[in-house]
């Protein structure tokens, strides 16, 4: 099993979703062999960091990204692996009326609109008390 820290959680994946930037790296060789992609999942947690957020306890249904073989160093935690270690600020429990398979759609595309909004338009974080409207132009897409 992979070793996780004391923020860590140490997931079983269940469930990945494709993300193009999967195919892409290694399409692209960014991915080095040996390296493990994947971006998306949903799981189960296996172990609990003991300084890890968020009150996680084993056997719980998670879903997160991990940077799969984006890098050689992170290359064992890629989604596409039985196993998967991150942070616990960066997973989420999903509710039961939500699947595995849905739940391992959400986490790199919110991401994805949150860097838009936040990061490149510079929206204030929620909640926002600017009052003002955004008009999301074919919004059809997980991101917009």
């Amino acid at each position: 099993l992979p070793t996780y820290g004391p923020n860590d959680l140490l997931i079983k994946v269940t469930h990945v979703a494709q993300n193009p930037t999967d195919w892409k790296s290694v399409h692209f060789g960014a991915a080095k062999p040996g390296s493990i992609v994947g971006c998306d999942f949903a799981g189960e947690i296996v172990e609990v960091g003991e300084e890890a957020i968020g009150n996680y306890r084993r056997g719980e249904r998670v879903a997160g990204c991990v940077p799969g073989g984006v890098n050689p160093e992170f290359g064992i935690r890629g989604a596409y692996s039985e196993y998967v270690v991150q942070e616990a600020s960066l997973v989420f429990r999903y509710p039961s009326m939500i699947s595995p398979e849905s739940a391992a759609t959400i986490p790199l595309a919110t991401i994805t609109a949150a860097l838009g909004l936040f990061h490149e338009m510079n929206l204030p974080l929620p909640p926002a008390t600017c009052g003002a409207s955004i008009l999301i132009w074919s919004g059809s897409t997980s991101v917009g």
